[in-house]
């Protein structure tokens, strides 16, 4: 309304205070679990409640209710499954999606529970998970099916990368402090494989134009927040048709001229607006194909096209430039510009595939004051072919950092409504000083529904960051803390209880 009035855009800029007491937040949930096992410690049956403090108002709760039920099936199998969930309106600001989206909460209380069960049985919570993983061709218990997996070559990776066996059983022994390793698994979807609301239009489109000068413009409506989308959209239409990233101009997200998009949401871009560039980039490729393979006198599909020269493979220097392609093309369909048109849609309604993963953490205890260090996060992940490394890799530590803040220090507090510490000042996340020291190994599989291979990063990497730190710190201490933030005073509690 107040943009039509004044006929111009307008911003809304909220304060600190408003932000911690109006928007969307995490949900607080209660979760109550049942695992039946066998001896081995094969997982045959899940009993699940959730209860789940929505806040005063709807926004995607509804959504979250079902995510927090359906992702506890990843990434292990189990035929006997069983959900309720409730989400129950307070008079405290709202909750809906944030990163992970159901998924930290429920993850936290699978992986803890596992290891509790793997100690119970006198097994290895690592070699636990390696039985009970979801391999390539597996359905999961909500209906996933896994068209890739290198969930068990994560775990193996870890267990090799931290000397893992060793750690567990002789322990580094101070007086004052103590010190401890955990494991937390994660697996999530690369988007959802459905809109939500009625529309004709694909899950995501790329348009791409080429005309006199050589230059390409590509534009899609998928819009870049910062996980770096532009760069693997550009990357994408670069690989295919032989260019730099610096030949090509990248239009995103603008409503005006470009094509639809379903949204920068549920760790779908890299797959869904991939696609759709890898689709366009092909189908321009075929155009200066035919015109090409006509001026050298070859078959379209004996060509290639490399560092801005296509040419008959075989004989790289018998070429047509790049741009000199397009001048035929042009000249072929009266000084019309190449335009060339890639739409994507999920294969699956749920999601076309997953990423899985296996995060070892370490941490020293205070035994006299309670705080916990993070020392180290050793992590394989499985996000299919990395077409950014850098990103993929800048993508986890942000999910690490998020949840060491959800495992030790981030808490709302309320009374009667009122947010009580609505400012950093009351509210502890994790500052640059206090992350550890972070190991990385991409596990490559190959996906066929990803563009060249890739899967999501976004998202899952947050979902075992927080139970690998509460199993670390059980492992420490010999307490178990079910309630998170796991704090200094919860920790001494536990530790004089004994």
């Amino acid at each position: 309304l107040l943009s039509r009035h004044a006929g111009r855009p307008v911003k809304l800029v909220s304060s600190r205070d408003e932000e911690f007491a109006a928007a969307r937040r995490k949900h607080p949930t209660e979760i109550t679990m049942k695992t039946g096992v066998k001896r081995d410690g094969t997982i045959i049956a899940r009993q699940c409640q959730a209860i789940l403090d929505g806040g005063a108002y709807c926004s995607l709760g509804p959504l979250t209710t079902v995510l927090v039920g359906t992702f506890q099936t990843l990434p292990f199998l189990f035929k006997n499954f069983k959900y309720d969930g409730y989400r129950i309106y307070t008079n405290k600001p709202p909750c809906g999606a944030m990163r992970g989206h159901g998924g930290p909460q429920v993850h936290f209380a699978q992986d803890v529970q596992l290891d509790m069960i793997a100690e119970e049985l006198g097994l290895d919570p690592l070699e636990m998970a390696v039985r009970n993983g979801l391999k390539t061709g597996d359905r999961s218990a909500a209906g996933f099916d896994i068209v890739s997996s290198g969930f068990r070559e994560c775990l193996e990776k870890v267990a090799t990368t931290t000397r893992w066996q060793e750690k567990r059983q002789e322990k580094e022994k101070s007086p004052q402090k103590a010190y401890g390793i955990g494991l937390g698994c994660g697996g999530f979807p690369s988007g959802a494989g459905f809109y939500f609301n009625r529309t004709t239009s694909a899950q995501s489109s790329v348009i791409i134009k080429a005309g006199e000068g050589g230059g390409l413009s590509v534009l899609t409506g998928a819009s870049d927040i910062g996980q770096g989308s532009d760069s693997v959209v550009t990357q994408i239409v670069a690989e295919v048709l032989g260019l730099n990233p610096e030949d090509i101009h990248l239009i995103s997200a603008d409503t005006e001229i470009t094509p639809p998009d379903m949204g920068t949401y549920s760790s779908r871009v890299t797959v869904a607006a991939g696609n759709a560039a890898l689709n366009a980039a092909n189908s321009a490729k075929e155009e200066i194909f035919e015109v090409v393979a006509e001026e050298l006198e070859a078959n379209p599909e004996d060509l290639m096209v490399k560092n801005g020269k296509v040419f008959v493979d075989g004989s790289p220097d018998i070429f047509v430039s790049f741009s000199e392609a397009v001048k035929l093309y042009q000249a072929k369909n009266n000084g019309a510009p190449l335009v060339a048109r890639g739409s994507y849609s999920s294969p699956d309604k749920l999601s076309p595939t997953y990423s899985f993963g296996a995060y070892a953490c370490e941490v020293e205890v205070d035994l006299r004051t309670g705080e916990v260090k993070v020392l180290r996060m050793t992590v394989a992940h499985d996000c299919g072919q990395p077409l950014n490394p850098m990103s993929v890799e800048g993508q986890i530590e942000g999910c690490i950092s998020m949840g060491m803040g959800y495992a030790l220090s981030e808490n709302l507090r309320f009374d009667g409504g009122q947010t009580l510490n609505p400012s950093f000042l009351g509210y502890a996340i994790p500052t640059a000083n206090q992350m550890p020291e972070i190991h990385i190994t991409h596990v490559i599989t190959e996906d066929p529904r990803g563009p060249f291979g890739a899967k999501e990063t976004g998202e899952g990497s947050i979902d075992p960051t927080t139970p690998a730190i509460a199993n670390a710190i059980y492992n420490a201490t010999g307490v178990r803390i079910l309630d998170l933030p796991i704090t200094p005073e919860k920790i001494l509690k536990k530790l004089r209880e004994r």
